[in-house]
């Protein structure tokens, strides 16, 4: 499983960067879309051992 300190530590940097709406609207989509990093993040939820879920 990734580094979850990494992530938001990513993803926090992201937002304070945003400068318009245009910019909030991708990093939005970046990590919340279809394919965005916490929905990737739940998908891999399934394939840990009882113990680490």
């Amino acid at each position: 499983m990734e580094n979850f300190d990494q992530i938001e530590s990513d993803i926090l940097n992201k937002i304070k960067n945003v400068s318009d709406q245009n910019s909030l609207d991708s990093i939005k989509t970046e990590i919340f879309g279809k394919k965005g990093i916490i929905t990737e993040l739940f998908k891999k939820i399934g394939s840990l051992d009882q113990s680490q879920r």
